[in-house]
């Protein structure tokens, strides 16, 4: 894994990662230090992801199926999944 750190990622506190092609930014000391902060010990799903985020998700790629196509289906439920919550606005966005 090739880790450095870009102009932008500088700017915003991260640090940029490439690996297999693909780039993603890795959050800086201040985003641990707030997830830490919202965080509790234990073995619940709470000591990784802050209750803030009570519709948290977890996947898994089954063997054979693409990344492509595994994404794909992905980002397709999870718009599906926000045009039916409640009080959501109009469009196909995911906001």
């Amino acid at each position: 894994m090739n880790i450095r750190r870009g102009r932008a990622a500088v700017n915003a506190g991260g640090v940029q990662v490439s690996k297999d092609g693909r780039s993603w930014r890795i959050g800086a000391a201040a985003d641990v230090e707030w997830i830490a902060g919202h965080t509790t010990a234990g073995i619940s799903i709470t000591t990784a992801i802050p209750p803030i985020f009570d519709a948290y998700a977890t996947t898994h790629q089954a063997d054979g199926v693409t990344v492509a196509a595994y994404e794909h289906a992905l980002v397709e439920d999870l718009i599906t999944q926000t045009l039916l919550r409640p009080g959501h606005r109009t469009g196909r966005g995911l906001g």
